[in-house]
């Protein structure tokens, strides 16, 4: 098997059953690593945590030029001139601006939104907004359990090297019978 797919659980030949489920006290890689992010367009913007006034410098300047302009490329290009004529200590953070558009897998959902940071987070937030992120559930035959949170995957799919097990006989459990 190459990956396990989420609210299913498996046996694999050892005796090890894994439970795969929505991980829903996952929370928002950008915001684990302090990376400021603002939304500024989506049908329901009201409804996002993303999209009020931007708490970041940079980004308040790039909410403002969005608003006059309604050009994501020619705010960004105004964002990082405006830092350099008139913040200059701060042009090189405005330089690390990034533009980032998700779509859902329903058309209603999607989002466009900017945030600074030197790489390109916008995967893995993708699948956050998607809920594409799995807990794990290790039970081990001797009666323990193992618990991995927070795996990021296409649909929620997790690979053995996600939880660190060879899951190439794993099969469909279809019931888990434990004896005691």
């Amino acid at each position: 098997m190459e990956y396990l797919e989420q609210n299913e659980s498996y046996i694999l030949p050892n005796g090890i059953v894994v439970h795969v489920i929505h991980d829903d006290w996952a929370s928002c890689p950008m915001e684990d690593q302090g990376v400021p992010v603002y939304a500024y367009d989506e049908p329901r913007l009201s409804r996002s945590v993303y999209g009020g006034k931007p708490s970041d410098t940079v980004l308040d300047i790039f909410a403002e030029y969005i608003y006059r302009t309604g050009d994501d490329e020619l705010s960004v290009e105004l964002t990082k001139r405006y830092f350099g004529v008139f913040y200059p200590e701060l042009a090189e953070y405005a330089n690390l601006l990034r533009l980032g558009h998700w779509q859902g897998y329903s058309q209603g959902d999607w989002l466009r939104y900017a945030y600074i940071s030197e790489y390109d987070e916008s995967s893995d937030f993708s699948l956050y907004l998607q809920g594409d992120i799995s807990l794990v559930r290790i039970d081990l035959p001797n009666g323990d359990n193992d618990y991995i949170g927070g795996i990021y995957g296409r649909f929620g799919r997790v690979t053995g090297g996600d939880i660190g097990l060879d899951i190439s006989g794993a099969r469909i459990a279809d019931r888990t019978v434990v004896y005691s």
